[in-house]
This record gives C-alpha cells, sequence and structure tokens, in this order.
C-alpha cells in the first residue's frame, strides 16, 4: 500500500472517504455496496475516484489494508516461542491493546465439553 494512487489525496478526503467505505461494506456487504452511495457521502466525483482506485474492490482492498495495518505490524513482532504460561495472557492483551482490540481470558471461547462414555 505503501505506493497506492490514494496516498496522493488529502489526508482528511481520505479518511472521509476510507470511513464511508467502512460504514458502507459493513452495512450492505461487498456486493450490494454502492460505490455511488460511498462517493456521494464524501461528495467525490467518480472521475476523481477512479483516479485514485481502479475499482470497488481495490477501494476495499486499501480499507482492509490500512484496517489491518496494526494487527500486521504486530504480528512481525510477536514471538509466539518466548511465551510462557504466565506470559501468555499479559502479552496477547498488549497485543491486541496496540491492534485496538480486546482479548482477555474472561472473553476466551468455551471448550467443548468433554464426551462421556456410554
Amino acid at each position: 500500500m505503501s505506493d497506492h494512487p490514494s496516498l496522493k489525496m488529502k489526508p482528511e478526503r481520505r479518511a472521509a472517504l476510507f470511513a464511508a467505505a467502512t460504514q458502507e461494506f459493513t452495512e450492505h456487504g461487498f456486493d450490494a455496496a454502492s460505490l455511488n452511495r460511498i462517493i456521494g457521502a464524501v461528495g467525490i466525483s467518480k472521475s476523481s475516484f477512479y483516479h485514485y482506485f481502479e475499482s470497488k474492490s481495490d477501494l476495499f482492498a486499501q480499507v482492509l489494508t490500512q484496517t489491518l495495518a496494526p494487527v500486521t505490524a504486530l504480528a512481525e513482532t510477536f514471538d509466539p516461542d518466548n511465551l510462557t504460561a504466565e506470559t501468555f495472557w499479559p502479552t496477547l492483551q498488549a497485543l491486541s491493546a496496540g491492534a485496538g482490540t480486546s482479548c482477555s481470558p474472561l472473553t476466551r471461547a468455551p471448550r467443548a465439553p468433554a464426551s462421556r462414555a456410554a
């Protein structure tokens, strides 16, 4: 993403476009998302949009890349070989806080109950 044409947009305009796109993709899913609604919400013409993006798919990919950037950065520095029973949850909590998510022992997925022998 470091050389994507959209990086030439004014940061405020790009942020507004990504916010509108995120909302549209979240509410309608990719297939039903309307590029016209996205650009209309921000006041960008189609010709301006296509100056920076190849397609709705390109916009989606850029939004996803930007959204996942904190997680990707953390994953590059994460070393699971250094985890111990004592450091597991504190490390995951620190990583999730840095990525803007939540991870705690209280939100772990429950284990499947052990099957009983008949």
